[in-house]
This record gives C-alpha cells, structure tokens and sequence, in this order.
C-alpha cells in the first residue's frame, strides 16, 4: 500500500518524525482503514463494488 498512502503521510510531514517501526504500524493503519471504507462503499448500490476495487488498486491494497 502503499505508495499512495505512503505519499499521503509525507504531504503531511508524518515520516519525518518517526521511526520505522511507527512507520509500519502507520501503514497497517491506514490499510485497515482502505479496508473499512472498501466494505462500505461494496455494499452502496449498483457502483459500490466498482468504487471498492478502484480504492483497492488506488492504494494497492492486496486481497486479504
């Protein structure tokens, strides 16, 4: 995941004040929260599973 999330977190300044086992807790982090929006938006509608994928491949997150 990651390159996105991980560009993402340094547009924020997050690498730069932590260290590498932070930076793996961050990642898991914001793939559990992908995953959660993922969940909703495949139960919204016709579209919904189409806009979980996007997100998927968006962040590169891999299937559980």
């Amino acid at each position: 995941m990651i390159e996105r999330v991980e560009q993402l977190a340094q547009q924020a300044g997050f690498f730069g004040c932590m260290d590498e086992g932070a930076g793996l807790v961050f990642r898991r982090f914001a793939e559990l929260i992908v995953r959660d929006c993922m969940d909703i938006a495949a139960n919204i509608g016709e579209h919904g599973p189409v806009a979980a994928q996007e997100m998927q491949e968006l962040f590169g997150v891999e299937d559980a």
